[in-house]
């Protein structure tokens, strides 16, 4: 099963699993997340229960025991009826998260910081100025919704937030300006739900905790040097050190924003803007009548002549088999936003017809065709999951073989949208 798989909200307790570990949050001592192993249930004469029966919180009867990790302190939690079933230890009310059910990254982005916090965003280049790979850009396909993200500047962390949708192509942000006149014009953008912290949090300041917890590769954080490490934009860190830093802000804070994070769907954000300001350039085109324009335009959500082009090549969803066009949908292959000429967009060769789960798994990029028509999965995809949405991997696509304009969308489509990309 993928990391992806695991993204959960907060676990309730009445639901957690005997010998499994959490990170539990609450109060005590400005100490207020601790990775803990449960133990189990107990009843008010000590005999041990299986499960409590009640859907929402803990029956004040019972007794829940966790074990801190770090040190095998035992500590005992109680359900309170008179707060809707919430659970405390001590006074300090209690709400649990699984181990590796949440992914965190860190951004160094000092230049572009305001531009991004402001607009809802990351964006990264694709390559290096000189073409090559670089692992930091590459790590932007690698996030999911709901991943949690720190943003570092000016030796603070001062915004976190989450992503709302997979790394889509996007051209360089117009408030961008002159930074970054060495990035390519075309990069990736992830859009991010920023908020600020109730008090910047200053890792240098905290490096006797922070330092060991720090990747020994590819670290966004010189540990010597106290600083952001020059050239590395987007890192993976340890679940450890995400809720070591979430830990130093406000508890209250900390898990509404996780709640928040880990129970937000799938949104475009900050992408609309990219696909609103291509729209008003083609109607401003002075070259375009108004026709063209419109076919153009409304291209962006597979209708108009796009849409019609489409239904005289292709006529069931590739992978469910479904022929009513009412149940489908007209999904570009290479993106309308990524199109270079308004032929792309409404070129019925550059689509597929599709169930809308299957658009959805292949507009984000979790799911990929071959030239020969199987269907290639992203790693980062749990197979259970696509499964249970009827998209096999490896299993043939419907209908007749890929035409060659077909082929070379798809060509685009592996190296620009799915999330395994190379590009």
């Amino acid at each position: 099963m993928s990391e992806s798989a695991g993204r959960k909200q907060a676990t309730r307790a009445n639901r957690l699993l005997p010998g499994k570990k959490y990170y539990m949050w609450y109060n005590l001592k400005d100490i207020h997340c601790k990775e803990v192993k449960v133990i189990g249930w107990f009843g008010e004469n000590g005999e041990e229960i299986s499960f409590p029966k009640k859907l929402l919180g803990m029956d004040p009867g019972l007794t829940l025991k966790v074990s801190f990790c770090d040190s095998d302190e035992i500590i005992e939690i109680h359900g309170d009826e008179k707060r809707g079933g919430a659970v405390f230890y001590g006074d300090d009310r209690v709400t649990f998260h699984e181990s590796e059910s949440i992914r965190f990254w860190w951004v160094n982005h000092k230049q572009t910081y305001a531009q991004e916090t402001d607009n809802g965003y990351l964006w990264s280049p694709k390559n290096n100025s000189n073409g090559n790979s670089n692992h930091f850009y590459d790590n932007m396909h690698r996030i999911l919704p709901g991943d949690i993200i720190f943003s570092y500047a000016g030796g603070e962390i001062r915004k976190v937030g989450f992503a709302t949708r997979t790394a889509a192509t996007a051209p360089k942000p117009v408030e961008f300006q002159n930074v970054g006149q060495q990035w390519g014009e075309e990069g990736w953008l992830v859009p991010v739900n920023w908020s600020s912290v109730p008090t910047p949090i200053i890792p240098k300041d905290k490096l006797e905790e922070l330092g060991p917890l720090f990747p020994e590769k590819y670290s966004p954080f010189s540990v010597t040097a106290e600083r952001g490490n020059q050239g590395a934009y987007l890192a993976r860190v340890s679940e450890k050190l995400g809720y070591a830093l979430l830990s130093y802000t406000e508890a209250k804070w900390s898990r509404d924003f996780l709640d928040i994070a880990t129970t937000t769907g799938d949104d475009d954000g900050a992408l609309r803007a990219v696909d609103d300001n291509i729209e008003s350039s083609i109607n401003n085109d002075m070259s375009l009548d108004d026709t063209i324009k419109t076919a153009q335009i409304q291209a962006r959500r597979g209708q108009g002549k796009f849409r019609a082009n489409l239904e005289e090549i292709e006529t069931c969803c590739r992978v469910s088999g479904v022929t009513d066009l009412k149940h489908l949908r007209a999904s570009h292959i290479k993106p309308w936003r990524s199109c270079v000429t308004g032929n792309e967009r409404i070129d019925g060769y550059n689509g597929f017809l599709l169930s809308p789960n299957i658009d959805h798994l292949f507009d984000r990029g979790y799911i990929t065709f071959s030239d020969e028509g199987h269907i290639i999965a992203a790693s980062e995809t749990d197979i259970s999951q696509l499964n249970m949405l009827g998209c096999t991997p490896e299993s043939k696509v419907k209908g007749e073989n890929f035409t060659e304009e077909q082929k070379l969308y798809l060509s685009y489509h592996r190296s620009n949208v799915f999330l395994d990309s190379k590009n």
